[in-house]
C-alpha cells in the first residue's frame, strides 16, 4: 500500500508556481517529496526542487504514479532527471502513446527546460536554446512541439516527424501523410520561433513535402565550407564545383566562385516547378550586365546575378528567407571583399558566422 502525502507535502504541491512546478518548503519536506518521485532537484545550484510528471498529476487532481523501489525491474532503464528525463516524440515507431496524461507531461517538461534556460544563462532569458537542447537538437525540438499540442506521424496522419541533418546545428521537421502545407509553414514554425529557433523552408524531393529546417536562433559560430558540402551528394558538389568554375572565368575572384556555387547548390541547375534553375538565374543576369570576361565591372555583374537570384527567390514558395543574400553575399559586395578575404563575417537565417584565418 503506497502512503498517501501528508497535508503539508499536498499544501506544497498545491503551491508550486504554475508555469515552472518549482517548489518551496523545508528541506524535510522537498526532499520526503523528491524521495517519492513527485519532485527533482535541479543539478546546477541552488538545486531548488521541480515537480515531477507524477507531481503535476497530483497536483492536478489525478492518482500519482508511485516511483518503483530501487533496484525492481525497470528502473536502470529510467533515464536521469538531468538526461532529459522525458523523452519527447520524434514521430518515430519507437514514441509512446499520446493522450492527456502524455500531454500534461510534455507541458511539464517544456516548463522545466524553460525554467533551466532562465537558471543557465547569465540575464535570465528564456527564449534561447540551453546547452543541453544544443547537444540534443532532435529532442529538444520535438518537446517545443509536443508540448503544444502538436501530434507526431507515430500518433496520427499528418503528423511530424524529427529528423537529424547533415547540418550539426540544425534538425528536420518532416510531414508525413498529407500534411497541409499551412500546418508546416505557420503552425509549427511559428511554435518553433517562439521556442527559440530560427526556421527556414524547404521543398522536399521524394515526397514533394514543405519542410522545416529548424536551428539555434541568435547563435555565433565559426563556419566553414563542409557543412554546406554535406548537403549535397557527391555527383551535385562536383556539378556546383565546375558552376562555382564558371563563376571564376565570368565573375571574378572567390566571390563569383562563391555565388555561383551557392545559386547551384541551393536551386539546383535547371527549371522545375515551384523552383528557378541556376542556368535560368544565369542568363538573366548576363541578359542585363556584363560579365568581366567579357570586359565588364565585376562588382556591377555579380550585384546583377545576386538581383536575379533574388527575384528567384521570391517566385520560389519553398523560400521565404533571402538572408543569404541580403546579409552575406550582397555584404561581401558592399565591403568590396571580392577576394573573401579573411576574416568574412556573415549573417544567415538570423545566426553570425565567421570564416578565420
Amino acid at each position: 500500500m503506497v502512503k498517501p502525502v501528508t497535508g503539508a507535502q499536498q499544501r506544497i504541491i498545491e503551491a508550486a508556481e504554475p508555469g515552472t512546478g518549482r517548489l518551496s518548503g523545508t528541506a524535510a519536506q522537498l526532499d520526503g517529496l523528491v524521495k517519492r518521485g513527485l519532485a527533482f532537484r535541479h543539478p546546477r545550484p541552488p538545486h531548488a526542487c521541480f515537480l515531477t510528471p507524477a507531481g503535476h498529476r497530483l497536483r492536478e487532481g489525478d492518482a500519482p504514479v508511485s516511483p518503483p523501489p530501487p533496484g525492481s525491474p525497470g528502473t536502470a532503464e529510467r533515464p536521469a532527471a538531468e538526461d532529459g528525463g522525458f523523452r519527447a516524440r520524434t514521430g518515430g515507431p519507437d514514441d509512446p502513446p499520446g493522450g492527456a496524461a502524455r500531454l500534461r507531461e510534455a507541458r511539464a517538461a517544456w516548463s522545466g527546460m524553460r525554467e533551466l534556460r532562465r537558471m543557465t544563462r547569465a540575464d535570465g532569458a528564456t527564449d534561447r536554446l540551453c546547452g543541453w537542447e544544443r547537444q540534443h537538437l532532435v529532442r529538444a525540438a520535438a518537446l517545443a512541439l509536443e508540448a503544444a499540442g502538436f501530434a507526431p506521424a507515430s500518433e496520427e496522419p499528418g503528423g511530424y516527424e524529427v529528423r537529424e541533418t547533415p547540418q550539426p546545428d540544425a534538425v528536420q521537421v518532416r510531414p508525413v501523410g498529407g500534411t497541409p502545407p499551412d500546418r508546416v509553414d505557420e503552425a509549427w514554425s511559428r511554435t518553433l520561433t517562439e521556442a527559440g529557433w530560427q526556421v527556414s523552408h524547404h521543398q522536399g524531393v521524394r515526397p514533394p513535402d514543405r519542410i522545416c529546417w529548424p536551428r539555434p536562433a541568435g547563435a555565433e559560430r565559426t563556419a566553414g565550407v563542409r557543412g554546406a558540402i554535406a548537403l549535397r551528394p557527391e555527383a551535385a558538389v562536383r556539378r556546383s564545383v565546375t558552376a562555382a568554375t564558371r563563376g571564376h572565368v565570368e565573375g571574378g575572384d572567390a566571390q563569383g566562385q562563391f555565388c555561383y556555387y551557392d545559386a547551384r547548390v541551393l536551386h539546383g541547375h535547371g527549371d522545375a516547378p515551384g523552383n528557378v534553375g541556376f542556368t535560368t538565374i544565369r542568363r538573366r543576369a548576363l541578359d542585363t550586365a556584363r560579365p568581366p570576361s567579357q570586359g565588364g565591372d565585376e562588382s556591377a555583374y555579380l550585384h546583377a546575378f545576386l538581383d536575379a537570384r533574388l527575384a528567384a527567390l521570391t517566385e520560389e514558395p519553398s523560400h521565404t528567407d533571402t538572408s543569404r543574400i541580403d546579409t552575406a553575399q550582397r555584404a561581401f559586395l558592399r565591403e568590396g571583399n571580392l577576394r573573401l578575404d579573411p576574416p568574412p563575417v556573415w549573417q544567415v537565417y538570423g545566426d553570425t558566422y565567421r570564416i578565420e584565418e
